[in-house]
Parts: C-alpha cells; sequence; structure tokens
C-alpha cells in the first residue's frame, strides 16, 4: 500500500485476528457510563460522526513500563463498508491506520492526547480498537471523547497532497519560526510571524509555517487554502516535495530567530534550488538561552545561517549591528514592529480630550500584556501599589502570574477580548512596561508601548529599544526613577496637540504598513 509503514517498535510474529462484535463486550465499551476503565486488548470505542468533517479525539492512558500499544483507527459508511486507511496517520500494510496509546511508554504516569482528524464526506462512524505491541499493554485513565471542531479550527490535509497540487508558477514562503502556531485562528494573528503569514498568503503567495512547537500534527488551517501549517519534526520530510517545485515561481525561506542545525540543513538545500533566504532577528536569542529559553542556539550557527541569507530583516538596529561584520551583502533592514489593528480601531474614541475629562479623572495606572515572559519585573510593580495606595493598578491580560500576591490596589481586569477590558482602559491614565533591567531586555521592543500609544495614555517603561519617540513616553531606569515618572506620568493634562501626535504615531505604525514593506523587501530579492 502506498505510504504504509510498520511501527518504528516492530515485534516479529504479531498474529492479528478480528475484533469481537461490539455486543459481545459491552463491558469494555468506554462510552458506556459505567464501563470500567479496560485494557488496551479489551479496549473499544465506536461513536456516529457529526456533521463536522473536522473533529478532535482525545483520551487518557497510562503505560505498564516498556511496552507499546496501539489504537487502531476504522471509520465506515452509512451501509457498513470500510473506508480506507486515513493517510493523516500512520498507515501498516495489514492493521491500516495506528496512533500509539502512550506517546511516551517508558513512563509509568497517566498522558493525555488530543489529535485533529478531518474526515471523508462519506464517513458515518469511528471505531477504535486496541492492540498491545509488545509487552504488557497499557490501559486507558479516561473515557475517549469525540468533539466536533468549529469553522475557526482547522482541518487536516494531507500535507504531501497539498504541496503536490502546487502549480508551476506558485509562489511559495516557507516561515521557519521560533513563535507558536497559528492556532487558535480567532482574532488578530498572535506574534509577528503569523501576521506574515496569514498577509503573504492573502497576497497569492502559499505559505508553509514551521512553528517552534510540541505539535506534531500538520494543518491546513481552515478558511486559508495557502497556509500549511506543518510540525518541526515533520519538516524535514517534506523537503522534497518542496525542492522539487518548478523554478518559474518565486521561493523564499525565512527563517525567523531560529538558526538551529535544521535551518541549517534546510538552507543549504533551498540554495541549492536557487531559492531566497531570509534572516530574520527579533530578539537577542543568545540572552534568551541563559534563562533557559532556546538551548539549540549557538552564535555560530547563527553567524553561519546569516552570511549565506540574501536578505537580514531586523526588529531594531541593535540587533542588526550584530549581524553586520558577518554579512556581505548590503541588503540589511530594520523593520520594527507596530500597534495592535484592532486596538487602532477599538480605542478611537479614547484618544480624545472628551474621554480624559469624562474618564481619566482617577490616578488608574494599566498594565496590557502577557504577564508570564521572565524579563517582567513584577515585584517592583506590586512593590510601587504597596507605595503608592493612592493610586489604583490594574492588569489586562489571559491570566495571572503564578504565586503573585496583589495588594488591594492592584486589580485583575481579565483578558483583552472581555468587553470590560477595553472599558477599563477608557479610565487607565497611563500604562506601564515593568521590565527588568538586563541585556534580555536591552534590544526588546515591546508591543505593549504601541497599544498604549493606541490606548492615548502616558507610558512608563524601561530604556527598551525604539521606544524614545514614541508620544507620552517617560522613561525610568531604577525604583527611585519610577516612583518619579510615575508622578509626572499622572499629572499630566493632554492636549489635542498631544492626542495629533498619537495619530500621527500610528498612521506610520501599523501592522498593514509594516507587512507591506516586508512584501515590498521581499518582491525586490527578485528583481
Amino acid at each position: 500500500m502506498e505510504g504504509a509503514e510498520n511501527p518504528t517498535r516492530n515485534p516479529d510474529g504479531l498474529k492479528l485476528g478480528h475484533a469481537e462484535k461490539s455486543d459481545e463486550i459491552n463491558h469494555a465499551i468506554c462510552n458506556v457510563p459505567d464501563a470500567l476503565f479496560p485494557t488496551v486488548e479489551s479496549f473499544i470505542f465506536e461513536a456516529d460522526l457529526p456533521v463536522q468533517r473536522c473533529c478532535t479525539i482525545e483520551w487518557a492512558a497510562q503505560s505498564n513500563g516498556d511496552d507499546d500499544s496501539l489504537i487502531l483507527i476504522s471509520v465506515f459508511r452509512a451501509n457498513g463498508e470500510v473506508l480506507l486507511p486515513l493517510e493523516e496517520f500512520s498507515i501498516h500494510p495489514e492493521l491500516g491506520s495506528y496512533l500509539y496509546a502512550v506517546s511516551d511508554a517508558s513512563t509509568n504516569e497517566e498522558v493525555r492526547h488530543s489529535v485533529i482528524v478531518h474526515f471523508p464526506e462519506e464517513a458515518t462512524r469511528i471505531v477504535l480498537r486496541g492492540k498491545t505491541w509488545k509487552g504488557k499493554g497499557a490501559f486507558f485513565t479516561s473515557t475517549p471523547t469525540l468533539t466536533p471542531l468549529n469553522n475557526e479550527s482547522v482541518a487536516l490535509k494531507n500535507p504531501i497532497r497539498w504541496l503536490q497540487n502546487l502549480d508551476r508558477s506558485a509562489n511559495v514562503l516557507v516561515i521557519y519560526t521560533t513563535s507558536g502556531s497559528l492556532l487558535p485562528t480567532v482574532g488578530e494573528p498572535s506574534s509577528r510571524s503569523s501576521r506574515i503569514a496569514f498577509y503573504m498568503a492573502a497576497q497569492g503567495w502559499n505559505v508553509v509555517y514551521v512553528p517552534y512547537s510540541s505539535e506534531e500534527d500538520d494543518f491546513q488551517i481552515s478558511g486559508h487554502d495557502r497556509i500549511l501549517q506543518i510540525s518541526s519534526k515533520n519538516f524535514i520530510r517534506y523537503c522534497d516535495e518542496l525542492l522539487a517545485i518548478r523554478p518559474e515561481g518565486k521561493k523564499v525561506f525565512l527563517c525567523s530567530s531560529r538558526a538551529d542545525l535544521q535551518a541549517l540543513k534546510v538552507q543549504d538545500l533551498f540554495r541549492a534550488a536557487s531559492w531566497k533566504i531570509v534572516y530574520e532577528m527579533r530578539d537577542e536569542i543568545e540572552e534568551f538561552q541563559k534563562v533557559s529559553y532556546f538551548q539549540w542556539y549557538r552564535p555560530l550557527f547563527e553567524q553561519r545561517f546569516a552570511s549565506h541569507a540574501n536578505l537580514i530583516l531586523a526588529t531594531d538596529k541593535k540587533l542588526l549591528q550584530k549581524l553586520v561584520f558577518c554579512h556581505k551583502s548590503p541588503t540589511l533592514r530594520v523593520l520594527p514592529n507596530a500597534a495592535s489593528d484592532y486596538l487602532i480601531d477599538a480605542a478611537r474614541s479614547l484618544r480624545t480630550i472628551q474621554n480624559f475629562a469624562e474618564n481619566r479623572t482617577e490616578r488608574i495606572v494599566g498594565y496590557l500584556g502577557n504577564p508570564i515572559y521572565l524579563w517582567l519585573y513584577w515585584k517592583e510593580l506590586v512593590d510601587l501599589a504597596q507605595h503608592k495606595p493612592d493610586v489604583t493598578f490594574q492588569i489586562v491580560s489571559q491570566k495571572l502570574p503564578l504565586n503573585l500576591v496583589m495588594p488591594p490596589n492592584l486589580e485583575y481586569v481579565g483578558d483583552l477580548t472581555d468587553e470590560r477590558a477595553l472599558e477599563s482602559m477608557a479610565h487607565w491614565r497611563v500604562g506601564i512596561v515593568p521590565f527588568a533591567r538586563s541585556r534580555l531586555t536591552h534590544t526588546l521592543v515591546s508591543h505593549k508601548a504601541y497599544d498604549y500609544v493606541s490606548l492615548g495614555v502616558q507610558i512608563l517603561s524601561t530604556p527598551l529599544s525604539d521606544v524614545m519617540d514614541m508620544p507620552g513616553m517617560h522613561i525610568y531606569r531604577d525604583t527611585e526613577g519610577l516612583e518619579k515618572v510615575l508622578e509626572d506620568a499622572l499629572s499630566f493634562i493632554p492636549t489635542d496637540n498631544f492626542y495629533e501626535k498619537c495619530e500621527q504615531y500610528l498612521l506610520k505604525n501599523t501592522w498593514q504598513n509594516r507587512l507591506n514593506n516586508f512584501s515590498e523587501e521581499v518582491e525586490g530579492l527578485f528583481r
């Protein structure tokens, strides 16, 4: 069978038998409420498929030690006929489609799993059966579930087929990034790399997106036929298909702050096939490594990749200087981050004298952003709140840092998508960027600072890169300086001139402008 393969941990002499009918082993059907957790050999899960073709299957299992157990997947038509094995999964010539019941057989702890399946239109029912491959076999610790995904979720598609269907004149952009998955696709893209992916796809490019993620599945993003997300684990497997694309179309490999060993290998393959190479520096990865991030990083890898790139982009001039000496081409560009398109529009009424007069009458300081980053100095913010009991501090974020002790005047509002968030931010007079002072933050460009300009508030920040020219910016370098600039910012009374500066700044620093610039730089490689 084409595409068939043996499980990697393959014992000899496997004897296959026909599974028992479900009415003979009702005690082992997991979707019976009072069923016991069965062993792999007795496990069977049956479910009618929903109207939605894309679903998640979730289960939890535990190994008995060094063993391998499989889940065999059968899909049926309404008349009871078995469909061909699903190509998204590994396929055995005799067993058909299969998954490992426990991804890590070396542990004796419960392991939870979730896979996304895109079922054929004619499929009406799925049956999962257990098969011990070797050892004592695993046992299931929860009832499997089959959940349909909504339109904002992803549809799984055979990656090889997607790549093979590209025509000879197709423009292809491969994004190999330290950013995470493109999912979920609700709201604004969550990262710079994902913004580039969606923008270039809208411009007619076919985008292969390789995130820095433990996700092992490959997805075609629902509603975005030109975007394929491939896991890092599978990337090399599909490079042959990428290299087989005819040279008539434009082909670009964008490595975004991820010059690891795999990137170097792929770079050589792509360069030999006349692909254009772009290296993008978003952060000082060497400093991240010192705080246990990105342990794969080696300065020599980065220098080697950059020295063979056609174009180097950086979010900051300081980052770009790091690679000037090792790059022979004059094509080096600074392409900073930008303000949230959502906030520019949603907070338009907040950037007015009227809103300040009606809503910003109290001493309220806000923080907007992800609270988990190691470079945020939360102790300093908590201490500031304790020293300033007459000032209210509010946090808008997906969640709070663990073990954060909050004084009474430090409040958690909720996520930015929460309706209460924008209402609360209408009352903020000041936005704060509580970054630690270190080499790690020396070249960081804070998204928060851009967003605070969108809110029309005064900004407190450590001396981060490229924030000095932002309207309403107040820089502090130590705790004493923070208390002083706080009072200066809280006492500031804006004028129409201030809000006009905000509008002019935002007009120049939109993501639309940044992405247009990116597209122009990429297109310029082919002139």
